[in-house]
């Protein structure tokens, strides 16, 4: 699928905020992402598929100097500027395809994704994530696990949403992690949160292996 033909240039920022709510699916987000926001407290940050923005009201100022969100839809970001115009030039967004844009602002100590996996290459993001991670930066995953039974878009009076359905790829929490570790990441940590209705977010921390190597060398 190309980028111009993205589901998600086709459904109104109004539309998916609503649905996220009524999903249940943005407190926890919002919960997922606070948690790892105050473990890691990453000085440089990068949100990829940051949307309207949302994660970054959990910056804080005092703990952050610089955070990039990226997004295909510039009708999301024109949003995330406008709620965002607080944090002023600690913020920078970038209109693309999150496999090809490039984040000058590299190196970051936190790179999170939420709900990303389900529609690129997984090989392919961590690739780019370890050109973008610092020494000792974590990479953070929520994907929606796949469970029987349970649909892959909810359904709520958001139409729009549906388009969606026909392009997920949904991942389990044992897949993502065998693609991370084959492409040179470890998996620190997990968390799932169960929503109502029965859907599972899943949230994985990762680290470069190099990093944990580097850890374990002997000292001179």
């Amino acid at each position: 699928m190309s980028t111009d033909d993205s589901p998600w240039l086709r459904i109104p920022a109004a539309d998916y905020e609503g649905h996220m709510e009524a999903a249940g699916q943005t407190a926890a987000l919002r919960r997922l992402f606070s948690s790892v926001y105050s473990r890691i407290q990453p000085r440089r940050l990068a949100v990829l598929g940051c949307t309207t923005g949302a994660d970054f009201d959990a910056i804080d100022p005092g703990v952050t100097d610089v955070a990039a969100g990226v997004d295909i839809n510039a009708r999301y970001l024109d949003i995330a500027e406008n709620r965002l115009a607080a944090l002023g030039r600690r913020v920078h967004l970038v209109c693309g395809d999150v496999l090809k844009v490039e984040l000058p602002e590299a190196p970051f100590d936190l790179v999170h994704a939420a709900l990303l996996l389900e529609y690129v290459d997984p090989a392919a993001l961590f690739r780019r994530v370890q050109r973008w991670l610092a020494p000792a930066g974590r990479f953070s995953v929520i994907i929606q696990e796949r469970l029987p039974g349970i649909a892959a878009v909810t359904s709520t009076r958001y139409e729009s949403l549906q388009l969606l359905a026909g392009t997920m790829s949904l991942r389990s929490t044992d897949e993502v992690t065998s693609v991370g570790l084959r492409e040179g990441f470890v998996r620190k940590s997990s968390e799932a949160l169960e929503l109502p209705g029965g859907k599972v977010l899943v949230q994985m921390l990762f680290e470069p292996l190099t990093a944990l190597q580097s850890e374990r060398a002997p000292r001179e």
